[in-house]
C-alpha cells in the first residue's frame, strides 16, 4: 500500500465524517426546533449557535423574539458517565438558589436540558470567585455526603477499563 493510496483513503473518510458531522448538525437543528415549537410556542426562533466548550455535551445559544437560552445536548455515551435522574434531583433542590442556573426544561430520559442564557457571564475566569463557589458548593446542606468522590472515581476508573477509553 503507497503513500497515495492511504492519502485518498484518509480524504475519503475525512469527506465521510464532514458529511456524517453536518447531517447530524442539521438533525440536533432540526430538534431544537420541535423543542420551541411544543414548549415556547410563542417565541420564534431567531437563531441558533453552537457554543464551544463542553466536554461531554454540546451547546447551542438560541435566541427568540423574547429572551436567550442555552440548550444542552448531551454528547456520545454521556449517559454512561451521568445519573440524570440524579442530576434532575440535584437541580430540584437547588431551584431558586442564586448560585446555581436555573432549567426551564429537562429531560431526564435523554439529558437535554434548556436553561435561560445569562447575559452576564464574563469569559475571564476569576478563581477566586470559582473557588468561593465551590467552597459553597460542597458545603451546600442538600448535597453534603451525596457525593463520594473516592467510589465515584473507581466507577468512572472501570467505565473506562469496560469502554476501552485511552487515557493521556
Amino acid at each position: 500500500v503507497t503513500d497515495d493510496v492511504i492519502g485518498e483513503v484518509v480524504t475519503e473518510k475525512t469527506q465521510i465524517m464532514i458529511v456524517e458531522e453536518k447531517n447530524i448538525f442539521q438533525k440536533i437543528i432540526e430538534y431544537i426546533k420541535s423543542l420551541f415549537e411544543k414548549y415556547y410556542e410563542n417565541e420564534p426562533i431567531i437563531s441558533i449557535n453552537r457554543l464551544a466548550g463542553g466536554m461531554s455535551n454540546d451547546t447551542y445559544l438560541i435566541t427568540t423574539d423574547i429572551k436567550k437560552y442555552v440548550v444542552r445536548i448531551p454528547g456520545y455515551s454521556a449517559d454512561v458517565y451521568v445519573d440524570r435522574s440524579s442530576e434532575l434531583n440535584a437541580l430540584k433542590k437547588v431551584k431558586g438558589n442564586n448560585l446555581f442556573v436555573q432549567y426551564e426544561y429537562f429531560d431526564e430520559i435523554t439529558g437535554v436540558k434548556i436553561s435561560p442564557y445569562i447575559e452576564e457571564a464574563q469569559e475571564e475566569i476569576e478563581y477566586q470567585q470559582v473557588n468561593y463557589t465551590l467552597n459553597e458548593l460542597h458545603n451546600y446542606p442538600l448535597f453534603k455526603n451525596d457525593y463520594l468522590p473516592f467510589e465515584k472515581l473507581a466507577y468512572y476508573y472501570n467505565l473506562n477499563v469496560i469502554f476501552d477509553v485511552q487515557l493521556s
